[in-house]
């Protein structure tokens, strides 16, 4: 069985999940290109690459898109964009969204993890429902005086998280021949990006790695310029460097001029990479980075967890990854998902697995 994730930070902890996942299916191959502290719209990426080749493509970002929501947009345009990258997917492969939630959800679920119930339904993929699972079994999964999240309330229990994993595998190996890539359309050619240009010196291209991901990306110094060839989307959001980057930008654009700020402080962590969301869209046509004693002409758009305190002193510097572009129509509708029943196969297995444990 070949699968790939495309997840957050619960399916990048070492001991949570994924691992579960492995134990239940040890001859699979499971390819995880998960990015922490980052919507589920960064996955926009990865549109153009052939899902085909998987079993299935295993979706998790319930809970950061809980966490990053003024960010994104408004929740018809996120949702649109959201529609089109599951329906990418369920157009070419089995599509199973996976719906961890936040803590303080976890009797009453959010408006956003309904939605993504009803998005999953209306692609033809599998949704299934942990926020419930957690619930109604967590009591009798992270044992006596054991807490069922870890702290901050986004992570599971490593080794609840693991009994779920295992479950979700073995509802895959059971369940997943009985199911096909859904009847809905793609919209790859909707989803564009753009790289550091191949034209930057080899000293302006930082290149970063951890024992889990690597990355490039282009050193913008204070007052530096990007152009863009993509201007005809909207751009959602691009990478950075965590470590690499504390700065603010201009984002310049067909309708004026945007101003964000990208002030982070280093992490512990080697390597860091963040998905930088840009709120509802902007027709970008260049991006600048302010210099130190540059104010900004606008108001400033914040970005998620930064630390940005009002001042641009000290040392500015900017590490960008890949940009993501979208042409599609944030005015369409998502389709009605219809009867929620299908959608729901592997739930219903995986809950039948918890309940006779």
């Amino acid at each position: 069985m070949k699968l790939l994730v495309l997840g957050t930070s619960n399916s990048i902890l070492l001991g949570g999940w994924v691992s579960g996942l492995l134990a239940a299916l040890p001859g699979a191959q499971i390819d995880n290109l998960s990015v922490g502290a980052s919507p589920g719209t960064q996955f926009g990426c990865h549109m153009r690459g052939t899902f085909s080749y998987y079993d299935a493509v295993i979706f998790d970002s319930v809970v950061n898109d809980e966490n990053l929501t003024d960010y994104l947009g408004t929740p018809e345009f996120t949702s649109r964009v959201l529609y089109e990258i599951l329906s990418t997917i369920a157009a070419q492969t089995r599509l199973v969204v996976l719906g961890f939630s936040n803590e303080r959800y976890l009797h009453a679920p959010s408006a956003l993890y309904e939605t993504r119930r009803a998005l999953t339904a209306a692609c033809g993929g599998q949704f299934i429902g942990l926020q419930e699972l957690l619930r109604d079994f967590g009591a009798q999964l992270r044992g006596p005086d054991q807490p069922l999240f870890l702290g901050g309330g986004v992570h599971p229990a490593l080794a609840v998280q693991r009994v779920l994993g295992e479950a979700i595998g073995h509802a895959l190996a059971a369940q997943l021949g009985d199911l096909g890539p859904a009847a809905t359309p793609s919209f790859a050619t909707a989803f564009i990006t753009e790289d550091p240009p191949a034209t930057a010196l080899p000293a302006q291209i930082i290149t970063r790695s951890s024992h889990f991901a690597s990355g490039r990306f282009l050193a913008v110094p204070p007052g530096g310029e990007v152009a863009f060839s993509a201007a005809a989307g909207l751009c959602l959001g691009f990478y950075i460097s965590v470590n690499d980057t504390r700065t603010a930008v201009c984002l310049h654009g067909e309708t004026g001029q945007r101003w964000k700020e990208l002030w982070y402080e280093p992490e512990k962590s080697s390597f860091l990479r963040k998905f930088v969301p840009v709120t509802n869209g902007f027709a970008l046509n260049r991006l600048t980075a302010l210099a130190p004693d540059e104010t900004p002409a606008g108001d400033m758009e914040r970005s998620p967890y930064s630390q940005y305190a009002g001042t641009l002193a000290g040392e500015t510097r900017l590490a960008l990854g890949r940009v993501l572009f979208w042409t599609g129509d944030p005015t369409a509708p998502v389709p009605a998902a219809g009867d929620p029943a299908p959608a729901l196969a592997l739930h219903e297995h995986v809950r039948a697995a918890l309940a006779a444990r």
